[in-house]
């Protein structure tokens, strides 16, 4: 098992509202970022950044920590190894197993899964799982390849069936918001929309204002 290296509130912090997906790849200035997104109330962060190494992975993700406030939760995306560095690990169906990740992280870490099957939500394989990722709520640049995008009727009925928070993804804009808090999920994870903004921190503040209305 690794030594997890957890902020101090991370597993106090549930798993909703903005949940910001990102890349200092394409952001030189990122961890004034990640202090400006945390500021309007983003608790949520994932780092997910293809093309690094894991020990690029584990670099990164201690800056962020260190720019991060307590009361945040920053996950990275695949690499269990560089999970060790964070607050836990978000697996894709190609990836590791959650049990293995349960394994060797501990029962501090925070184990997410992207699943868009409401069948299943409460499968064997995801028994480690704490939170999922439901999607693609719309075709993305960020990730082409993720296939046809759900309905609200397929994300209430996986809201229902998981028993767990659920945050959909993939291509969500301001003006869905409703719609998705409607069927129950927990929070939106968003990627381009904030990251890739001409204003990040503007952006998600304004995620985080209507999310607050329309979840309320």
């Amino acid at each position: 098992m690794y030594q997890q290296v957890n902020s101090a509130s991370a597993r106090d912090t549930a798993p909703a509202g903005i949940y910001v997906l990102f890349d200092p790849a394409t952001k030189p200035e990122w961890l004034t970022v990640l202090r400006g997104l945390a500021d309007v109330g983003v608790r949520w962060f994932q780092l997910r950044t293809k093309r690094a190494t894991s020990l690029l992975r584990q670099d990164l993700l201690r800056q962020a920590r260190g720019a991060l406030p307590a009361g945040t939760v920053l996950i990275c995306n695949d690499d269990i190894t560089a999970a060790a560095s964070c607050d836990g690990v978000h697996l894709g169906p190609d990836d590791a197993e959650p049990a293995s990740a349960r394994e060797r992280l501990g029962t501090s870490a925070w184990i997410g899964a992207s699943c868009d099957d409401p069948t299943r939500a409460n499968a064997p394989e995801f028994a480690a799982v704490d939170y999922f990722g439901v999607g693609t709520w719309r075709r993305t640049a960020t990730k082409p390849d993720a296939g046809t995008p759900i309905t609200p009727d397929i994300l209430r009925a996986f809201v229902s069936a998981a028993q767990r928070p659920v945050f959909a993804i993939g291509g969500i804009r301001i003006d869905d918001l409703p719609t998705i808090a409607a069927t129950g999920a927990a929070g939106v994870a968003i990627a381009s929309a904030v990251w890739d903004a001409p204003d990040p921190v503007a952006a998600a503040r304004r995620f985080v204002e209507r999310w607050q209305e329309v979840a309320a």
